[in-house]
């Protein structure tokens, strides 16, 4: 399976990739300047995490860094 896939089916859906029941979310990560969210299915014990984009404060930052370069 794919990020798409994985995406759709776990951010987007909510399902396991592994038993297909509702996960839950459990832990957000954007010490890294991306948005990482952690799921878990309390039915299988699955686990894992999805990068779901750029984290907004680094989206702030860049604009910032790149309005002060245009004004210069």
């Amino acid at each position: 399976m794919n990020h798409d896939d994985l995406y759709r089916l776990i951010y987007l859906n909510q399902r396991c990739p592994q038993c297909g029941n509702r996960v839950n979310e459990w832990d957000k990560d954007t010490s890294s300047g991306r948005d990482l969210r952690y799921f878990h299915c309390d039915t299988c014990g699955w686990s894992g995490s999805v990068d779901v984009g750029i984290a907004l404060w680094k989206a702030i930052s860049l604009a910032s860094k790149q309005n002060t370069e245009d004004e210069d």
